[in-house]
Order: structure tokens, then C-alpha cells, then sequence
């Protein structure tokens, strides 16, 4: 009963998507992600595995139901609201096409700052701690195995006092501020300033892999794809997307031929289709097997913050539970599998909520104005949106960025105002409104 409840509900929304139109928003891309990742592919696991005898078969797909439900209650209680009026929703093609684009100004010594700051991080976690023979290792080893995989990841990688900061400024802030020099860089036309932004970016990518994360680097590139479209007010319709999954399938296979053990294209499509169709649903199926057959409901203990100074020394989290005690092992597990670990089906349901309303209004905000910041936010905030179906929900709001950056952006905006002498009055300045 649980699969056809899901399969309606799915089905549903669907044909209110085919109905309404598709917009191009964060909300739609993550539900994009989620039936790419979990919606059709469920079926077509168990189908494959015969596994709907199985309990926790029945228990994911609940969980995938209640998650479908509560993300779009997120979104419908969430009100566009400037003072008593409601505000229209603004698309995306308003945004590159009607919208004014203004020229924003930007904190460039907070900007300038921060890059050299990430940058020193960057290189020392590289040269200092670990990341270049990392990187070596990830070009040496055939990594097909799965559980090779998760033994490199666990000995691996950036290690020592600066691996907290390497992973945080690479993962998050890395990516916004790449964005935001390369827009300041082209605004300026300044030759110097374009070859040192692309410069960073590239060493940006490079700390990806020197980590173990064939993903991240190829997210990165598709991000910066991304935000050059944006940037020069590309238009993305069925056609565009088109060619950019043509360009990121040669893209993956050909990192995958490099990184694995893939000796030809077919096998290296096959390791992609089921990284992508097959283990996010076998993984989300682990967490129902643990909890709570074999292992107590953690009842808040498996968020990381709460575990990380309140919880016991004996405590395990659940993504190393599940991984047979691997605690570094990248697990790819939506974040209602740690919904689920720490209030079953009620955390989930609340989860999704919380994640429907927060993307609906990171929509609203981005949408509001039209200047490269805004775009840049955008197209940094895409790996939290990936991220989401591959962690918890934690990690995606402060490691990935989806609440820390925007916050990083409005900072990096400069607000002063500029007094400037014309004649005998002085005229003020702001980026909205003058006031003589």
C-alpha cells in the first residue's frame, strides 16, 4: 500500500508541475534532484533487488511520502509579503530579462581579504597537511571498489588542526567568493584581475579532489558554467539544458575513467547510473534496517552539533553506524535519513517543512534584484541544494552555505553612502534612491 500511496502522490505533483508551468528556483531544482535521485529509481531498485518483503523497503518509502508532503506545505506557507501587499512571484526569466540588473558595489577590501585568507588555507591544507599526496592516491587507485572507496576516504585527505577550516572555506565560502571576483573582475575589464580570479577558482577545484571528492569538482564547474550563463544573461530553456547535460556527461565519464578503474566509457556510464539511480536508495535504506530494530531513535543525539558536545564518548552517529564504524566515509543519504535517525517520521515531516519554506524564501530573496552578487549567490547556493540529498540537513545550512551565505553576501555588499559636491548643495547618494 505505502508504494502506490507514494507513486499517487508523486503523480500528483507532477501534473501540477506539467499544469502550472516550471519555474527556475531553488525549490524546483531540489525536486528535480529528489525525483532524479529517489522518485522513479525507488521502484526500479526493488523492482531489480526484490526487496518489498523487506520492512525497511516499506518504512523508506513512508519516509519518502512524508517528505513530498511536508516540503510543499513548506512552500505553501511561506507569503511573499512588502508591507500589505502581496508581492508577485518573480521567475527566473523576468529576473535575466525584465528585471533592471544595477550596478551593485562591493566591499572590496572584505572581498580581497577573504580570497587571500581562503587561498592560505587552500595551499597549506595542500602542501602541508596531506592534500597533494591525497590527490596522488585519487590519481593512482582504482576506486570502483565501494568499500576502497570509503578505507581512502577514511586514511585520506586534508588532515590536522586544518581540516575543519580546509573543508568549510571549500566547501561553502570558496565557491561564493570565486563568483563574486569573477563578476567584479569582468565588471572592471581589468586583464590582471580576470587571470587571478580563474586562477583561485582553479586552485579551488583542484582542493576537491586533493580531498578525496570527485563530485564537488565536477559541481564546481557546472556551477561555474552556471553563473557565466547568468552573468552575461543567458537564457537557459529546454534546448540550453539540453546541451548542458551533453556537456556534463563527457565531463563525468571523463573523471571517472581517470579516478576508477574504468577501462572503457560503457563501464565508466555504468559506475555514473549507479552512483546515481542505485546507491542513495540502498543507502536510504540502511537507516529503517539500524533504527530502531537494532539500534534506539537518537532523539535529537545525530545532529552533529548537538552529538558533537553533549553526547557521550561511547556515542556512535548514525552515518558511522551504517557504514560498519567508517566515521569519515562520505555516506549519500538524504537528509530525512537523519531526520528519521533522530525523531522517525515526525522529524522528517518537520524537516521537510522547514526545508520547503527556507528554499521558497532564498527564491524570494535572490529574485528581488538583478546585479552579479545576487547571481553569484544563486550559483554558489546550488551546492547546498545538492548537498541536501546527499547529508544532513546541518551540514547543508552552515558547511554548504545555505544560510551562511546569503548572510556572507550581505555583507559583501556596501551599503555606505556617498556624499558627492555638485555646485553650492551637497547630493547624497545610494544605490536606490538619491535625496537632494
Amino acid at each position: 500500500m505505502a508504494f502506490y500511496i507514494y507513486g499517487i502522490i508523486l503523480s500528483f505533483v507532477i501534473l501540477a508541475y506539467i499544469k502550472a508551468g516550471v519555474r527556475f528556483s531553488l525549490f524546483n531544482i531540489y525536486f528535480g534532484l529528489f525525483l532524479l535521485f529517489y522518485g522513479p529509481a525507488f521502484f526500479i531498485y526493488n523492482a531489480s533487488e526484490k526487496l518489498f518483503e523487506k520492512n525497511y523497503a516499506i518504512t523508506s518509502v513512508n519516509m519518502l511520502s512524508c517528505f513530498v508532503v511536508g516540503f510543499f506545505v513548506g512552500k505553501f506557507l511561506f507569503r511573499e509579503v512588502k508591507g500589505k501587499k502581496r508581492v508577485a512571484r518573480t521567475n527566473y526569466n523576468n529576473w535575466t530579462d525584465y528585471l533592471p540588473e544595477e550596478n551593485v558595489k562591493i566591499k572590496q577590501g572584505l572581498l580581497y581579504f577573504l580570497l587571500l585568507l581562503s587561498a592560505a588555507i587552500i595551499v597549506t591544507g595542500l602542501f602541508f597537511y596531506g592534500g597533494i599526496s591525497s590527490l596522488f592516491t585519487l590519481l593512482s587507485n582504482p576506486l570502483a571498489d565501494a568499500e576502497l572507496v570509503k578505507q581512502l576516504r577514511q586514511d585520506s585527505g586534508v588532515s590536522g588542526w586544518i581540516a575543519p577550516f580546509y573543508v568549510y572555506t571549500t566547501s561553502g565560502i570558496g565557491r561564493l567568493l570565486a563568483f563574486v571576483f569573477i563578476g567584479l573582475a569582468l565588471r572592471k575589464k581589468s586583464p590582471l584581475q580576470v587571470f587571478a580570479a580563474f586562477a583561485f577558482a582553479i586552485l579551488l577545484s583542484i582542493s576537491y579532489l586533493a580531498n578525496m571528492s570527485k563530485s564537488s569538482f565536477i559541481v564546481f564547474y557546472c556551477q561555474l558554467l552556471f553563473f557565466m550563463m547568468l552573468f552575461f544573461n543567458i537564457r537557459i530553456n529546454f534546448r540550453k539544458s539540453l546541451l548542458y547535460v551533453s556537456l556534463i556527461i563527457p565531463l563525468l565519464i571523463g573523471v571517472y575513467l581517470v579516478a576508477t578503474n574504468a577501462g572503457d566509457a560503457g563501464t565508466a556510464l555504468d559506475l555514473i547510473g549507479h552512483r546515481i539511480f542505485v546507491e542513495p536508495i540502498r543507502v536510504l535504506q540502511l537507516y529503517p534496517k539500524y533504527y530502531p530494530d537494532i539500534l534506539p531513535f537518537a532523539n535529537g543525539m545525530n545532529i552533529r552539533l548537538v552529538h558533537d558536545f553533549f553526547s557521550s564518548d561511547n556515542y556512535v552517529p548514525a552515518h558511522v553506524a551504517v557504514t560498519g564504524g567508517l566515521e569519515h566515509a562520505s555516506f549519500n543519504a538524504m537528509f530525512i535519513a537523519d531526520a528519521y535517525v533522530d525523531f522517525s517520521y515526525f522529524g522528517v515531516v518537520i524537516q521537510s517543512i522547514f526545508v520547503g519554506y527556507l528554499l521558497s524564501y532564498l527564491d524570494f530573496l535572490l529574485y528581488r534584484k538583478n546585479n552579479y552578487l545576487q547571481k553569484a549567490l544563486m550559483s554558489a547556493l546550488l551546492i547546498g541544494i545538492f548537498s541536501m540529498i546527499n547529508s544532513g540537513l546541518i551540514t547543508s545550512l552552515i558547511g554548504f552555505g545555505l544560510v551562511t551565505l546569503p548572510i556572507l553576501a550581505y555583507f559583501l555588499r556596501d551599503r555606505r553612502r556617498r556624499r558627492i559636491y555638485i555646485g553650492p548643495s551637497d547630493v547624497e547618494y545610494t544605490e536606490q534612491f538619491k535625496v537632494i
